[in-house]
């Protein structure tokens, strides 16, 4: 009896040694990766950038920049980034006097191939005719030109502030539309609504 002791004490202790041994080898066990959660194990390496500048041309006429204090490459093809501020300028013509336009925001995301912009966390807009944009996520298609959000904006201005749900806004001609709880509020002393 004794001697089947002896013997099933040793192949527990070999079988024990033999699990360590297969769990700390085995490259899709936990090896060196101990400690470290599951879902950041199974993720590829992320490229890390700071001071990121992109810039789009529309022939020898920028058309917007944008800056990142950082980014980050994310396995879906999209470049998370922090403290993004996008310039967008407009072109000089008989419809247009032209004028930048500012997008600022705490974080946002930018699509690599397509180079759509979502600016998300206190964004605010402002041109240089001093209107502001104010709302908590913001979109942009450099395609179309158009930034758009779901969210509720306040849009101020000198003749008057606009607020509401769901804003369409092209910069280049200016058009504005509005898709729930529109609210307009026109100061006191203004004649014209054209």
């Amino acid at each position: 009896m004794r001697r089947y002791r002896k013997y099933l004490f040793l192949i527990s202790s070999g079988i024990i040694v033999a699990i360590v041994a297969w769990k700390l080898y085995n490259p899709e066990g936990r090896g060196s990766d101990a400690g470290v959660p599951e879902q950041q194990q199974q993720q590829p390496s992320r490229l890390q950038l700071t001071g990121i500048h992109l810039v789009q041309y529309d022939g020898d006429v920028v058309r917007w920049d944008m800056r990142a204090e950082r980014a980050i490459h994310q396995a879906d093809d999209v470049v998370a980034v922090s403290q993004p501020d996008l310039t967008i300028y407009r072109r000089v013509d008989e419809r247009n006097d032209g004028g930048d336009l500012s997008i600022a925001a705490c974080g946002g995301r930018v699509e690599q191939e397509t180079r759509a912009m979502t600016f998300s966390g206190a964004v605010h807009a402002n041109d240089e005719q001093g209107h502001l944009l104010l709302t908590e996520q913001l979109h942009f298609d450099p395609k179309r030109q158009l930034l758009h959000t779901p969210s509720r904006f306040v849009l101020e201005g000198s003749k008057g502030r606009l607020s509401g749900v769901g804003l369409q806004l092209n910069p280049e001609n200016r058009s504005v539309s509005v898709l729930k709880q529109v609210r307009i509020v026109i100061p006191k002393g203004w004649k014209s609504l054209v």
